[in-house]
């Protein structure tokens, strides 16, 4: 096992095909990156003003340019679009949590519980149409939401209304049956 950076409180990451590696060190920083072959860490995403921290970058298919979050107030919070070849960066749109990229060419978001899809034009990089309501009562968390896409387009979500101790459980099919069937 090799270390390739230190970092006390990761707040996401993301590993491009190429071997680059994006993290954030912690909820008040920018984005870093290192080469999964090993390089000092070097600054990706600095922050703006009234910005209180970048968080868990997601790299898009083209492998150079990625997704990730900014804490901030209303008119700063939101989803970012950045790029490794340069310092530029764009504000997508406004979310409570980090959006998740899926192949089917969407970009899925929480905004006030609700867990939105927006057409993604992942050539032109940006979003198109309206977003369309997938789910209700979508837990957030600053730094994250319990969402992930598969390759085919199937999503997983974390759903309730507070945010207590939540308890992962694991259903199998003949659950599922029993539930349906009772009612």
């Amino acid at each position: 096992m090799e270390t390739l950076a230190r970092t006390n409180n990761p707040t996401g990451g993301s590993w491009s095909p190429d071997g680059v590696i994006l993290f954030t060190p912690g909820a008040i920083a920018g984005i870093f990156r290192v080469s999964a072959a090993g390089s000092p860490p070097a600054v990706v995403t600095r922050l703006g003003s009234e910005q209180g921290g970048h968080v868990v970058p997601q790299f898009l298919p083209d492998g150079r340019h990625f997704l990730y979050f900014v804490i901030g107030g209303p008119d700063v919070r939101g989803v970012y679009i950045g790029q490794l070849d340069g310092p530029e960066t764009r504000r997508l749109f406004d979310a409570d949590a980090p959006a998740v990229f899926s192949p089917s060419g969407h970009l899925l978001f929480v905004r006030q519980g609700t867990l939105y899809a927006q057409n993604f034009d992942a050539a032109r990089l940006e979003v198109t149409g309206n977003p369309v309501r997938v789910a209700e009562q979508v837990l957030t968390q600053v730094i994250g939401v319990a969402l992930s896409a598969s390759a085919t387009g199937t999503i997983i979500y974390r759903t309730g209304t507070g945010r207590g101790t939540t308890v992962p459980i694991h259903l199998d099919r003949s659950v599922w049956e029993r539930d349906r069937e009772s009612g």
